[in-house]
């Protein structure tokens, strides 16, 4: 992560589907941020184990074990407070309020919009002009706009 990119800290992104990976990581990118990538739950607790992070963003669905045990045992088990923003394909009503049950401060669907990416984790991290500037680009040139999300996540 460059010195000058207007979002600070260490990021991490438990993911299993490359399509989401790829799309997550160059979205993270273009924020300034180089997040950490795991591909399932165990892989993530080693690493949350391993470094500290400033945001995870973490899969729910994934083998091994899921978003909600890894986020419990972080919780529980390693008594940690890192702010953990749940990604999930499932739109079901209770979805958001599920995840906070299981530790989760915050929840996001997919495909995943790039306004709503920023915005989340802006509200996890230092606001600041160029924050607000960043915001402001995203929302005039959103990578999202140029390709499909639902074909990406579609064809994986």
């Amino acid at each position: 992560m460059s010195n000058d990119s207007p979002l600070a800290g260490q990021v991490l992104v438990v993911e299993d589907n490359p399509v989401n990976l790829n799309v997550i990581t160059k979205l993270l990118q273009r924020f300034g941020l180089n997040p950490d990538i795991a591909k399932d739950g165990l892989e993530g607790l080693k690493a949350v184990e391993d470094k500290q992070y400033d945001l995870i963003l973490m899969d729910i669905q994934m083998p091994k074990m899921d978003g909600y045990s890894t986020t419990q045992y972080i919780r529980q088990e390693l008594g940690l407070n890192v702010p953990i923003i749940a990604t999930t394909a499932h739109a079901f009503s209770g979805e958001r309020e599920k995840c906070l049950r299981y530790g989760m401060n915050e929840y996001i669907s997919k495909p995943i919009e790039e306004k709503e990416l920023l915005t989340l984790i802006q509200s996890f991290t230092k606001s600041n002009k160029r924050n607000r500037d960043l915001l402001s680009t995203v929302e005039r040139e959103s990578v999202t706009d140029k390709f499909d999300l639902q074909y990406l996540m579609d064809i994986s």
